[in-house]
Parts: structure tokens; C-alpha cells; sequence
């Protein structure tokens, strides 16, 4: 007698196995709640692109010149100013989550947003450097999903964007110009030998440099 030619019951039976395992996983995925926090995560990324969309839809960043102040219609440009730069802080928070490290970054450096803007132009440089972060994120992504490499790409933008913020800011430092120019020129001289000093090591040599002129 010919045997049947169909499937043997060793392979249909792992097949079946196999298929219901997935079944499993997929039923625990949705069970463990990470269906439900990757659907928040899409819509809390909606809502960050709605708001940029909504700040940075061609309005003015400061008051009109000659605006009165206590106007009206400086109140709302006030307003404006400071959801601007909330949704700076909010879209650094999001994007820093795609880079180990990134979150604890901008938390130790926020503080540097409200000291660039103690002078009137370190105000206005800060909101041109918001204003163009949300340009380019909007040329990167527009409206669309992210995904791990994607989200990566933002966080690079607004991490070159909240170094300018913090480059404003130690420019703000009271630090005498000739001190700035001598601590310049020492880490000129230590590149020269391949140092990668930095924003930190300036600070310190000019703390140094003060320090040593009131002695």
C-alpha cells in the first residue's frame, strides 16, 4: 500500500506548536501593556508635531516695535515666547529617550536656557535657535513616525541646538575680556597637541585666570 504523501505528523505538529507560541506572544505583548505604551508614545509624538506645527506656523517670535508694554497684544506675545520655549524642553525630553544618556543631559543643562536669555540679546539669539530647531525637525520628519534611527536623527538636532542655547549662555559669564582671550589662547595652544578641550575645560581655566588676578 503507498503511504500518503502529505506532511509528516512530526512537522505538522511543530508547525502548529510554533504557531501557537507566536499566538502567545503576541496575546502577552498586548496583556504586558506594551501595545498601550507604544500607542502613547505615537500619540505623545503627535501632539509634539500638532504644537510645533501650531508655534512655528510663520508667527513672530518677539513684540512688534513699539508695542506698549502690558499690551495686549504683548501679553500674547509673551505667551507665545514661553510655549515656544516649553515645547523646546518637551521635544529634547522626547527625542533625548532615543539616545542612553540623553535624558540626564538635558536635565543638568536646561538651567543654561533661562541664563542665555538675562540679556536682551541673548533673548533674541535663544528664540531664533528654537525657531530654527523646529524648522529643521520639520524638514527631517514633518508629521511622520518614528522609528529607533529616525528618532536618533531629531535628538542630533536638538542636541547641536541646545549646545548654541548653552553657548550663549557662557558667553553671559561675567568674565573679564582679557581672561577670555587668555584662556582662548591656551586652548588653542593644548588642540595643537591634540587635546579636545572643551565648554568645561574654558570654564575652569577662566575661574582659574580670575582667581589668580584678585591673589
Amino acid at each position: 500500500m503507498q503511504e500518503d504523501a502529505g506532511f509528516p505528523p512530526a512537522l505538522t505538529g511543530f508547525i502548529a506548536g510554533a504557531m501557537i507560541a507566536a499566538g502567545g506572544l503576541f496575546l502577552g505583548y498586548y496583556i504586558s501593556g506594551g501595545a498601550r505604551v507604544a500607542k502613547a508614545h505615537r500619540e505623545r509624538h503627535r501632539r509634539l508635531v500638532g504644537e510645533r506645527h501650531r508655534l512655528f506656523g510663520g508667527l513672530a517670535l518677539t513684540a512688534p516695535a513699539g508695542a506698549a508694554a502690558g499690551s495686549a497684544a504683548s501679553a500674547n506675545t509673551t505667551a507665545a515666547v514661553e510655549e515656544r520655549l516649553q515645547w523646546f524642553e518637551h521635544a529634547a525630553l522626547f527625542y533625548a529617550a532615543y539616545v542612553p544618556g540623553a535624558e540626564e543631559y538635558v536635565v543638568q543643562n536646561w538651567a543654561e536656557v533661562a541664563k542665555a536669555r538675562t540679556t536682551p540679546q541673548g533673548e533674541v539669539a535663544v528664540l531664533e535657535i528654537v525657531k530654527n530647531c523646529a524648522a529643521e525637525l520639520e524638514k527631517l520628519i514633518g508629521g511622520g513616525e518614528l522609528g529607533l534611527y529616525v528618532g536618533q536623527q531629531c535628538w542630533d538636532t536638538m542636541l547641536k541646538h541646545i549646545e548654541m542655547v548653552v553657548d550663549i549662555a557662557e558667553q553671559s559669564r561675567p568674565v573679564p575680556d582679557d581672561i577670555r582671550q587668555k584662556v582662548q589662547k591656551q586652548l588653542e595652544a593644548l588642540k595643537k597637541v591634540g587635546s579636545r578641550s572643551g565648554r568645561q575645560e574654558r570654564k575652569l581655566l577662566e575661574e582659574r585666570a580670575m582667581q589668580e588676578a584678585k591673589a
